[in-house]
């Protein structure tokens, strides 16, 4: 799920809105240059997917509620 929700930040899939456009709300929130931190949220977030998923695969744990399977 963090994987497509990075790619929405740094793509535009999945119904995002790009990095112009998060980089426009991050400046709304008074972050500024948001243009210069939407990318770095957006492999942040694509990355911690990744790392989740491959957490998952190797153990035997969910990587959402932590329980067994």
């Amino acid at each position: 799920m963090s994987v497509a929700h990075g790619a929405q930040k740094l793509f535009g899939w999945f119904g995002g809105h790009g990095v112009k456009g998060t980089g426009g709300f991050l400046e709304s929130l008074g972050w500024r240059p948001g243009r210069s931190f939407a990318p770095l949220l957006g492999v942040a977030g694509w990355a911690t997917g990744l790392v989740a998923r491959e957490w998952a695969a190797r153990t035997d744990r969910g990587p959402v509620t932590g329980q067994s399977r």
